[in-house]
């Protein structure tokens, strides 16, 4: 670990017991002591169930991560439309060749104390891959089918105080419900958090800032405090901005009947704010304190930043008045031979390798990422479009999200902006990759139908979508239904576009998709749309690409050529598990081969 990381982890650490200490608020991470088994016998969530014999794992947990690697595990006959397939034809390693599908039970024993009488008690997932279900002593509490989706449940009428209580946590993956490598398990973090009655709900603030200059910044926050709802008197919130170097820079107080939910709206100025930026990722932090008859409640912390966005139709992308291009990479959320579980070290280092190398901004290929990711982008300073979809209704896989849309979706993306809203890295919503909508009649409803409620929930950021099918997208509507239109590979067209629909904001959503192999060199040097190869490796000259893709130099021209464009995001800045492109029939391929640092690095 280097100093960087040392000085980091270290201050994450003392942000969790300040997290933990204030207030009355406390929060446990459950990371320890979870036992584990893959399949089931229909009684894993009973409290008589004997687990003795299953494995002890620490959480966050792929049970996949680990192999054994064999190509019959997601060996598909399916029609990929998205790589241009005319018809259906064998797949291997679509996901990685790993042992993600199937059920898998995690359970955890609780010691909850009769001290916590009279508190709420919440179980908080940051990801569990997927269809989570969750009981306490038996009892079913709550599902979300969502793998990308964080979540919250309430726990307290199941707990049994002074005894001990039984966790158990049901997941499945079904075979073919996604075309790369997803994961499997209680993969992000599990927090048990216990507060008052009165206390802040969960992502229960939400900071813009809606004027910033070197004079001034204004706050506004919005803050949702959860009473009981036959409580009386007064509920007091006193909110508290401070700076990096530890100063109070501003306060704000305000009382309100209590009752059931209450939302508090204050307004904070802060002199001569510390902008964040790329280069300077200035960072500050909302303490929320609720008083109830005076009596300190609840204390919940939010770290946000001063910095203005504006896109602009013809001049591009402006951070805090400043024209810039986004220098993007397209990030699969697998840490390559670490598998999809989270580790803070393994994103940073990421994020360091892509930094280094010029990158400015990633886009979360294709689905919400880990908090902790977010978190070092706010620290170092890395712009993020944060991704919600690879579906809609019309499927890309079997049992992919297009069987949980109708349902999930609405709740889905009020997750995402409601856990994501105050990071000063994400700059805007997509809610959709290559989606199949974009040739149907219908497909503009269901892109205004999210972009009604990423407006509605964060009206500061603009909605976005990657078009592969551009031309039909604009024909039916759908490109006009966001605010921001990505083009995915289409270098070509973006002069006819921004001419024949000059509203559009434009840029590359996903370019380039460029494969090598490291230290691999293919002669004679050719211009390779199509390239294959006995050893199953290809040219590091960057010369060969997939038919929808072309040369890196190609998108580069285009967007050092045009000003309105406002940069373009390269599949991808890592090789990634599963989608073993070119190699995906058959051959031993388990991973793409698509990324700028190969999973070696």
């Amino acid at each position: 670990m280097n100093l960087k990381s040392t000085i980091l982890f270290f201050s994450m650490a003392l942000f969790a017991t300040m997290v933990a200490l204030a207030g009355s608020r406390e929060v446990t991470l459950l990371d320890e002591d979870w036992k584990f088994q893959k399949g089931e016998r229909g009684s894993e969530q009973d409290l008589s169930f004997d687990d003795s014999r299953w494995q002890s794992v620490q959480v966050p947990h792929d049970w996949a991560a680990l192999g054994p690697f064999d190509l019959n595990e997601d060996i598909q006959f399916v029609q990929v439309i998205e790589d241009g397939d005319k018809e259906a034809k064998l797949r291997t390693g679509r996901t990685g060749a790993l042992p993600a599908t199937g059920t898998g039970w995690y359970r955890k024993h609780l010691s909850l104390p009769g001290s916590l009488a009279s508190k709420k008690i919440y179980l908080e997932f940051d990801g569990a891959m997927s269809h989570a279900r969750v009981y306490l002593n038996g009892t079913f509490v709550g599902e979300w089918p969502y793998g990308y989706s964080s979540f919250s449940f309430d726990i307290t009428p199941y707990v049994r105080l002074g005894k001990d209580n039984i966790l158990a946590v049901r997941l499945e993956n079904k075979p073919e419900m996604s075309r790369f490598y997803s994961g499997a398990g209680i993969y992000r973090p599990v927090r048990l958090v216990c507060v008052e009655p009165a206390h802040v709900v969960h992502w229960g603030t939400c900071i813009t800032t809606p004027e910033v200059s070197a004079k001034q910044g204004k706050a506004q926050i919005k803050t949702t405090v959860n009473t009981p709802d036959a409580a009386t008197g007064k509920i007091k919130l006193v909110t508290e901005i401070w700076d990096q170097k530890g100063k109070k820079v501003a306060t704000a107080s305000q009382e309100k009947p209590a009752g059931g939910q209450v939302l508090f709206d204050q307004l904070c100025t802060v002199k001569q704010p510390a902008l964040w930026d790329t280069e300077t990722p200035n960072l500050y932090k909302a303490v929320s304190n609720v008083y109830v008859n005076n009596t300190l409640s609840d204390t919940y912390e939010t770290t946000f930043g001063f910095r203005t966005i504006r896109f602009d139709k013809d001049k591009g992308f402006f951070l805090n008045g400043k024209s810039m291009k986004f220098k993007g990479v397209c990030l699969h959320h697998d840490l390559g031979p670490l598998g999809a579980a989270v580790s803070l070290r393994a994103t940073e280092r990421q994020i360091e390798i892509m930094k280094e190398m010029g990158c400015n901004a990633i886009r979360t290929s294709h689905n919400p990422p880990s908090v902790e990711l977010l978190d070092l982008c706010d620290r170092m300073g890395i712009l993020v479009q944060v991704e919600a979809f690879d579906e809609w209704k019309s499927g890309k896989c079997v049992n992919g999200y297009n069987t949980l849309f109708d349902q999930w979706a609405e709740k889905d993306l009020i997750a995402m902006i409601h856990r994501d809203r105050n990071h000063p890295s994400v700059v805007m919503w997509s809610i959709g990759n290559e989606i199949r909508e974009q040739g149907m009649r219908d497909g503009a409803k269901v892109a205004q139908f999210l972009t009604d409620i990423a407006h509605r929930e964060d009206p500061t950021r603009p909605t976005t979508a990657g078009f592969n099918n551009h031309g039909s997208a604009v024909n039916n509507g759908l490109a006009a239904a966001v605010d921001l239109v990505g083009f995915n590979y289409k270098y070509f067209d973006y002069e006819k576009y921004h001419k024949s629909h000059p509203e559009f904001v434009l840029y590359g959503s996903e370019t380039s998709s460029t494969v090598s192999s490291r230290g691999i060199y293919k002669f004679p040097l050719k211009d390779n749309k199509n390239p294959w190869h006995e050893d199953y490796q290809v040219s590091s000259y960057d010369y060969e690409y997939v038919p929808w893709g072309s040369v890196p130099d190609s998108e580069f021209a285009e967007q050092d050529d045009h000003e309105y464009l406002l940069g373009e995001f390269v599949w991808t800045g890592f090789d990634y598990l599963g989608e073993p492109t070119p190699y995906g029939q058959g051959s031993p391929s388990r991973r793409s081969y698509f990324g700028i640092v190969d999973l070696d690095a």
